[in-house]
């Protein structure tokens, strides 16, 4: 990026003489008179006052009503967002709310940009209005600066903002303009991250091929999991047991040991099963290293969660009794597993033809590995919808 970073200002208040507003009106009069800390930034006012309440009726082959259409175009456009974020009950605003919802709409117009955020009102200055919309900005891909904050009691004497709503407070003007200084540093660092990434020519870009699973011999996983015995045991899943092995490939794996039907035509369907998954890649599902179907015995070789499941950490390990849970998620590592588990879910039920229903979603279905990184396991190819089902 280069030149003038273009900031879209967004307040969710409607209120004439908004202190929020207010805020905007501010930064756009540092723009006029040529304030040199923010020279190089353009903040644009967005009217969000005129978009319908999001209605996907509205939506028709693709497009979206003309309003909506300009708006998303513009926060495309944009490289970073100054929510003036006022609170109501607890949380944002409607009118802010609405736009979030419309500009996330497929494609999400709003995936890596950055983003700060001002309030105001009583006690703690709209705090918690701020703890909310940076819950939301997590699945949207918006990238928040930390410091500084800027949540502002506005009910404290003297006072802030005269009766047009304007910012007259010199001290204010000053914390305000810092988070304005700290918004195009944090950007100018994204976005040189992002210029510096290599980026191969368009012509050496070639589809991955799909990969067939690899056929596991039964004797190697029975050396690997000394006859599947209690001592690599590492669980207890609805299909079946667990079991940890070491490949002789050197790749760690969970081996789950299937129930074993007894009608002679399941074999087929699950080997079907078995290169049917081989054809799903996503960062977000568990993938499948090998198969085996020998004696009667039908074995799954996935990726190794290193931290166990969701479960092992909320309420401790499954199947062991009185096994004690991990200490308390920080709120980082919760947003982490939550966005990263609808990822996986979208993908299966959106983006896969035909889709699949997961149907058995739950935290002992929810892997975790390295920095708190979620993946989806346990989904049934048979529930899919459309032709195939």
């Amino acid at each position: 990026m280069t030149g003038v970073i273009k900031i879209a200002c967004l307040s969710g208040s409607l209120r004439k003489g908004s202190f929020h507003t207010g805020l905007i009106r501010h930064a756009i009069h540092l723009n006029i008179f040529g304030d040199v800390d923010v020279d190089d930034m353009e903040f644009v006012y967005v009217d969000i006052s005129n978009l319908p309440l999001l209605n996907t009726d509205l939506e028709e082959e693709g497009t979206f009503p003309l309003e909506v259409e300009d708006f998303r175009d513009y926060i495309l456009g944009a490289d970073s967002f100054l929510f003036a974020s006022p609170e109501y009950n607890y949380s944002i605003s409607a009118p802010l709310k609405n736009a979030l919802d419309w500009g996330s709409r497929p494609p999400n117009v709003w995936a890596g940009k950055t983003a700060a955020i001002v309030s105001v009102g009583g006690a703690f200055g709209g705090g918690k209005a701020q703890h909310h919309l940076r819950q939301i900005g997590v699945f949207l891909d918006i990238h928040f600066i930390n410091k500084p904050e800027f949540h502002l009691d506005v009910f404290k004497h003297p006072d802030k903002f005269d009766d047009d709503g304007d910012l007259v407070d010199e001290e204010i003007k000053n914390r305000f303009k810092e988070v304005l200084v700290s918004l195009k540093e944090f950007t100018l660092q994204l976005q040189g991250s992002r210029l510096l990434a290599p980026v191969e020519p368009e012509t050496q870009i070639e589809p991955s091929p799909i990969e067939v699973p690899t056929l596991l011999s039964l004797d190697e996983l029975k050396e690997k999991t000394d006859n599947f015995g209690p001592n690599t045991w590492i669980g207890e899943g609805r299909y079946g047991s667990v079991y940890y092995a070491t490949l002789n490939d050197g790749k760690a794996v969970a081996l789950k040991k299937l129930d074993v039907s007894t009608e002679p035509e399941s074999n087929d369907e699950f080997l079907t099963q078995v290169f049917m998954v081989s054809t799903l890649k996503n960062e977000n599902l568990v993938e499948l290293h090998g198969y085996c179907v020998e004696e009667n015995l039908r074995v799954l070789a996935y990726e190794y969660a290193i931290m166990g499941s969701l479960h092992d950490i909320l309420h401790g390990k499954n199947g062991v009794q009185g096994a004690q849970p991990w200490p308390t998620l920080n709120w980082m590592q919760r947003a982490r597993i939550a966005v990263d588990t609808a990822r996986g879910l979208e993908y299966l039920h959106e983006k896969v033809q035909p889709s699949i229903i997961h149907k058995d979603i739950r935290s002992s279905n929810v892997l975790i590995f390295e920095d708190y990184k979620a993946k989806v396991a346990d989904f049934n190819l048979s529930n899919t919808k459309g032709p195939f089902r």
